[in-house]
């Protein structure tokens, strides 16, 4: 039974189960009862469309059996949060479907712990804990690696019978050896394996589940790279290739251009442009409302009218929303009345404002759609201090209207729609009644606060934005970090803390002004510091932040700032992990050298040196063209930056550089080599005077390693003194490289002992070979031939070749 006072028709209510749409509801029926695998499907189209509308309609109507997950992206939903760590939209999507997924289950516990992350999800980060903590067993299940109070949690669950049993075990290995980025971007492959085993498949259709993705523009929000937009994106691609079981509906405001970077998937996409309702579908709506006066609908429709011909769904419901306030106060509306020019949102809301019973519900609404997000406790204590008759019946009404939507995921909270926002905002003369209710929900929200981090204390903190911007970012940049740079580092919060751009609206605006501008430098900063989340879609955002950055501070004006953005690109670009490598370095290089116009040697003295050291780490990364000559330039930038970077006044930078000087030296091949080396040894040998074990441990075990190198294949003096001394050397580095924490480069290290004892010529030959053929398989316990196919070749051969020889010396001994 309704309320009393209630409405017996609402805009909200029917305008979500309108929609009629028949022909892109009678696609999606098409798919979902299909016999194969069906294609992507998207609808797209301008903001307001009514896409977010249909997407209800369709979840509506999915069939119990059916499993179904929704991704919004929408900042005001919470999005930003998926946009930023892909790893948790996929933990969302596997939560939603209830389904038994043990291999994603552990791998997102595992990347979860080797990002340092405690506090999610549940005890299974405790038990990647154990897991890579662990000596592993020599044969058998995981299981009796772990504690007695881990096994009783997995009792009985999907994952305990998982790790019984020889996949188990597999897995348990690959992730251990696997950094946490090479788990993220596995972890569509983890899932999609899961649920192809456990969903219930279905006679006569393919689909066993269905993924919804809405505001997909917002994935690659703030990219002017179409390239970059659809590296942000792959994590969905991979999604959908890997989910052969599932149908995928996307709704944003741009078509798919997926099948640019690959035309395969043009015929794997169907997209389908969704424009404003068509006048049939609006009359029926307004219908629908107990609106059936043709004047009213002509006004109506005549002010609703979209660029396409159709009825733009934003104003057709705002209409409805005031010819039912109007009702509802017992006053009759004058069909002229609603008849304005369309487009001009801002007088619609103008409209909607005078049909509210009250200013005080008038000023209500325009205080809450100033904030985020409000919950009931926060709706009304934005209308009146205390309770009442008239907060309770505001209260109540609230939902009714078409532009608060609910936020999903988050049960009883709301927003107010982007477009009633902007309007509202933009009144004439708001200014100083905008301020007043910033100051507002600034103090309500900092007593709702418990913790720094908080979302409370995330909505105090925009509110303080948008008043103060400049003492809000400087809080910010303390915060941020703060987090960065805490022992342990706090990245989950760090993460937190980058989420709370979203409703500021960085990527809206843009950099139009020198507010904007700084802020994108901060938020790209963070962003390359990040190490939660998806690295490239980190790295690609703080790419975006600091090209429209530069469109404000530029070489000519702003020359301090502008060479700050010059060394921030050519360090992120460097870091980029995907694309083409050599045109990354060639970006970075670019960069780098155009801060070199302004960062010179006597004015900079410091900045330019560690420049030069940047830019000789990347001519020694350059692979392309000719090696020697980039070599070369690598060498010149590294004894330019020792110019500077005196032992005395920099030592830790002063050993980096000699580090890296050795490194090149120990790579060139023209000229003397074996005086090469020689350089490259004394280079080495002199950063361990600064880089010790106890001060700088990984630096530390890192020279020493190349130390092993230069002396392994040093081709003068005393070879089988070398060879030992390079032995000693790789041993040493592997006190702190161990197997559990760096996997990877235990393993490097590994087969470095081994090619060097298989070259040594002193000594029991078959004792070497024994012990090199040991050094080898431990290596290719961490390079399997899934994992890193190429390591797996070359120490496989290797391992051949000192199997073959272990095997002569044994028949001529026997």
């Amino acid at each position: 039974m309704s309320k009393p006072g209630r409405r017996e028709y609402t805009p909200s209510d029917e305008i979500a189960r309108f929609t009629d749409r028949e022909d892109q509801q009678e696609l999606f029926r098409h798919y979902l009862y299909s016999a194969t695998e069906p294609p992507v499907l998207v609808f797209y189209g301008v903001g307001g469309a009514g896409k977010s509308w249909l997407l209800k309609k369709l979840r509506m109507q999915m069939p119990a059996d059916v499993p179904q997950a929704f991704i919004d992206f929408d900042t005001t939903a919470g999005g930003r949060h998926f946009v930023l760590d892909p790893a948790a939209a996929l933990y969302e999507i596997r939560q939603q479907l209830a389904q038994s997924a043990p291999r994603f289950d552990l791998a997102f516990a595992m990347m979860r712990h080797k990002q340092g992350v405690a506090d999610e999800p549940g005890f299974l980060v405790d038990l990647a804990a154990e897991l890579a903590g662990s000596l592993f067993p020599g044969a058998g299940s995981v299981l009796k690696m772990l504690s007695t109070h881990l096994l009783e949690r997995l009792k009985g669950t999907s994952l305990e019978h998982f790790l019984a049993n020889a996949a188990g075990r597999q897995l348990v290995l690959e992730l251990r050896s696997k950094t946490s980025q090479e788990i993220d971007n596995a972890l569509p492959r983890y899932l999609g394996e899961d649920l192809r085993a456990s969903l219930k498949p279905h006679l006569n259709r393919a689909v066993s589940a269905v993924l919804f993705f809405d505001t997909f523009e917002a994935v690659g929000s703030g990219l002017q790279n179409e390239e970059h937009r659809r590296q942000h994106e792959k994590w969905i691609r991979d999604l959908a290739a890997n989910f052969d079981f599932a149908l995928v509906v996307i709704s944003g405001q741009n078509r798919l251009t997926w099948d640019e970077a690959d035309p395969a998937w043009k015929e794997n996409v169907d997209q389908r442009l969704v424009g404003g309702l068509a006048e049939s579908d609006a009359r029926r709506f307004l219908n629908q409302c107990d609106i059936h006066n043709a004047a009213f609908q002509d006004a109506i429709l005549a002010t609703a009218q979209d660029a396409g011909g159709g009825c733009h769904c934003f104003s057709l419901g705002l209409c409805v929303d005031i010819v039912f306030a109007e009702r509802n106060r017992g006053q009759d509306t004058l069909p002229e009345t609603l008849r304005l020019r369309p487009h001009d949102w801002e007088q619609l809301a103008r409209r909607f404002l005078r049909s509210l019973p009250s200013d005080a519900e008038c000023r209500w609404i325009e205080r809450l759609a100033l904030t985020p997000k409000f919950d009931e406790a926060a709706g009304r204590a934005a209308f009146s201090q205390g309770a009442s008759a008239a907060q309770d019946s505001a209260w109540e009404s609230v939902h009714d209207y078409s532009f608060v939507e609910q936020v999903a995921g988050l049960a009883g909270w709301f927003s107010i729609r982007s477009q009633m926002r902007w309007a509202l905002k933009n009144q004439p003369s708001a200014s100083e009644r905008v301020q007043r209710d910033h100051v507002w929900w600034q103090q309500y929200w900092t007593a709702q606060a418990v913790s720094s981090a908080d979302r409370a204390a995330a909505f105090a903190w925009y509110h303080q934005y948008c008043l103060e911007p400049e003492t809000a970012l400087k809080f910010w940049n303390h915060l941020a970090a703060s987090a960065r740079n805490s022992v342990p580092p706090r990245m989950k919060k760090h993460l937190d803390l980058l989420q709370w751009w979203e409703p500021v609206g960085l990527f809206e605006t843009f950099a139009v002004s020198h507010e904007s501008a700084r802020a994108l430098m901060s938020f790209g900063f963070e962003l390359w510091q990040a190490s939660l989340g998806n690295r490239e879609s980190n790295l690609l955002q703080a790419i975006a932040c600091y090209e429209a950055a530069s469109c404000v501070y530029t070489e000519r004006d702003f020359p301090q700032r502008w060479v700050i953005i010059q060394s921030n690109l050519g360090g992120i670009w460097s870091s980029l992990p995907t694309g083409n490598r050599v045109e990354n370095l060639r970006r970075a290089i670019a960069h780098y050298e155009a801060a070199m116009r302004v960062q010179t040697e006597n004015d900079f003295s410091w900045a330019w040196a560690i420049t030069q050291n940047n830019l000789g780490g990347l001519w020694l990364g350059l692979l392309d063209g000719d090696r020697t000559a980039s070599l070369q330039r690598a060498i010149t930038c590294y004894e330019a930056a020792l110019r500077v970077l005196t032992e005395e006044n920099y030592p830790q930078d002063w050993a980096m550089a000699q580090n890296n000087l050795g490194l090149a030296w120990s790579e060139l091949s023209i000229g003397d080599r074996a005086a090469n080396l020689r350089r490259a040894i004394a280079c080495y040998e002199a950063a361990l005077r600064v880089r010790t074990e106890q001060g700088f441990p990984k630096e530390w075990a890192t020279t020493q390693n190349n130390l092993g190198l230069a002396l392994m294949y040093l081709p003068a003096g005393d070879n089988a003194a070398n060879m030992q001394a390079a032995i000693a050397h790789y041993k040493t580095a592997l006190h702190f490289f161990t197997e559990q924490n760096f996997p990877q480069m235990w393993a490097t290290i590994q087969s470095n002992i081994g090619l060097t004892l298989w070259s040594l010529r002193v000594g029991s030959r078959v004792t070497n070979l024994r012990q090199a053929i040991a050094y080898y398989e431990a290596a290719l316990h961490v390079f399997t031939h899934q994992d890193f196919p190429e390591y797996h070749k070359i120490i496989t051969q290797y391992l051949q070749v000192a199997n073959l020889e272990y095997s002569e010396y044994s028949r001529m001994k026997s």
